[in-house]
């Protein structure tokens, strides 16, 4: 896990320094190197691993055996015409990885900034010690393509530019089509809701969490899977995921119920944050309603939202206690972080380490 620590701790630091020192050229330009080399470092992590991942070799080998694959997912143009393009100019899985890396850092670091610019090194880095978050796009690789797409539409969505929004909308469904999950729910989650609600459906969610409710619909679900011939998917919903532990649950309803209480404070006047915080509660919800993999792979969107809400807490507390509150977001974090990078079983099955890094591009 050394590598992975190396690189949180580091990225931090980066971005830390980012925010103290920019390097003025002229009165109207100001260049942020170290944010610039913080998402660099990001992008030489993601993009030049080498056997990190448990679906590494699955998409290695989708990649660069296009042709002998004959991969085609009807409900998936967009990633077919990737891989298609891939293939017709003999670029190898690296390429991929790389140009990858690239979109994904430059979307997700624009995506903080954009929403939570005021504390956006805090922010990332409760994206990359968060275990569900940063290690899942190790693995499901084309999901974080087509969220990190939509990321994209989303500030077009609040700037009221609807047609841009519906057509990036499109196209991270045609990369994967959980998407159409999400552009369903935006509409519920603009709206404002009182706090009384809020709090009746974060407690109806741990309460059918805690009381295993939920595998009643265990059936039902398995039925639908069988009837549009997805049986291979059986197996993400008879596991329960790891990262749904009880202390993770609780970890999520604190943070939701404290964000509750003080609404007004977190959110100001900004809709943005109450979008972020009708969506962090969306996932809660889904968590409660169905801890298992199959929705748990469906509801990354609904928990980045967190990233961009959790350090609106800060606000709640007087200019004397902000520091302290801050450090303390920092302190809960790693230590919701640690028992999750030493869960030696999950990292294996996941194949998360040893991290180990590879420079070549040439087509093996």
């Amino acid at each position: 896990m050394t590598p992975y620590y190396i690189f949180i701790i580091s990225n931090y630091v980066l971005l830390l320094l980012s925010k103290k020192i920019v390097f003025k050229i002229s009165n109207k330009i100001k260049v942020n190197i170290f944010f610039f080399l913080s998402l660099i470092f990001y992008i030489i992590f993601y993009g030049f691993r080498y056997d990190v991942g448990a679906d590494y070799w699955n998409y290695k080998n989708l990649i660069e055996n296009i042709w002998e694959n004959g991969y085609i997912n009807f409900l998936e143009p967009g990633f077919n015409l990737l891989i298609i393009f891939l293939g017709k100019m003999n670029f190898n899985y690296r390429f991929f990885l790389i140009l990858t890396a690239i979109f994904s850092g430059i979307s997700l670091y624009y995506f903080v900034y954009k929403f939570q610019n005021k504390y956006y090194e805090l922010s990332l880095f409760i994206y990359f010690t968060t275990f569900p978050l940063f290690f899942s796009s190790f693995n499901i690789i084309r999901q974080y393509i087509a969220i990190f797409i939509f990321v994209f539409g989303l500030v077009h969505l609040f700037n009221k530019n609807y047609i841009l929004y519906y057509l990036i909308s499109i196209i991270s469904i045609s990369v994967h089509f959980s998407l159409f999950i999400i552009l369903l729910v935006v509409p519920l989650l603009l709206k404002k809701y009182n706090k009384i609600l809020l709090i009746a459906l974060l407690l109806s969610a741990s309460l059918m969490y805690f009381t295993n409710i939920h595998y009643m619909l265990f059936f039902l679900v398995k039925y639908f899977l069988e009837l549009f011939n997805q049986s291979k998917y059986l197996s993400y919903l008879s596991n329960p995921v790891s990262t749904f532990s009880y202390s993770l649950f609780i970890y999520d309803f604190v943070f939701l119920s404290f964000i509750i209480m003080f609404k007004d404070n977190v959110l100001g006047k900004n809709d943005k944050f109450n979008f972020f915080l009708n969506s962090y509660l969306f996932y809660f919800i889904l968590k409660g309603l169905f801890p298992f993999e199959i929705f748990y792979r469906g509801s990354f969107f609904f928990l980045m939202s967190k990233i961009i809400i959790i350090p609106q807490i800060i606000n709640v507390f007087s200019k004397k206690s902000k520091n302290i509150i801050y450090i303390l977001l920092i302190i809960i974090h790693i230590l919701a972080f640690i028992p999750s990078s030493l869960n030696k079983e999950a990292m294996i099955i996941n194949n998360y380490y040893p991290y180990e890094i590879e420079f070549k591009l040439h087509q093996e």
